[in-house]
This record gives C-alpha cells, sequence and structure tokens, in this order.
C-alpha cells in the first residue's frame, strides 16, 4: 500500500511525542494525492505517444489511397 511505511512511522512518532497525528495525515494525503495525479497525468502523456504509431499505420494508407492515387490518375489521364 502507497504511504504505509510513512503512516506508520507518523503514528510511531505521534506516539512518542504525543503530537496530534491530524497534521502528519493530512500532509501525508496531500503528497499521496500529488503522487497519484502525476502518475496519471504521465499514463495520459504516455497514451498519447504510444497511439501515434497505429493511427500512423492507418491514417497514412487511407491518405495515399484516397487522396493522391485519385490525382495521380487524373494528372496521368490527363498527359497520356
Amino acid at each position: 500500500m502507497p504511504g504505509a511505511e510513512r503512516l506508520a512511522a507518523a503514528a510511531l512518532r505521534s506516539a512518542n511525542s504525543g503530537a496530534a497525528l491530524a497534521g502528519a495525515l493530512t500532509r501525508l494525503a496531500d503528497d499521496l494525492r500529488a503522487d497519484r495525479a502525476t502518475a496519471a497525468e504521465a499514463s495520459a502523456r504516455r497514451a498519447g505517444v504510444l497511439i501515434v504509431l497505429p493511427l500512423g499505420l492507418c491514417f497514412l494508407p487511407a491518405f495515399i489511397l484516397a487522396g493522391l492515387v485519385p490525382v495521380i490518375v487524373a494528372v496521368l489521364g490527363d498527359v497520356l
């Protein structure tokens, strides 16, 4: 579980010193939320990069067949 070690350390510190545990737990929760948001953003960026190759492999042949071939055929038909 992420943050379990830090939670245990905060609880031990609180038990030994008598300090309030709420402040440490709030900071720990904020840190864990920030870590999760960073991981989600990195995953989203990675997905954007990984989609380029399949998209290119599908889009490029369609562009060539639907866009370039008719133009080439029309130009060759006029020349011949």
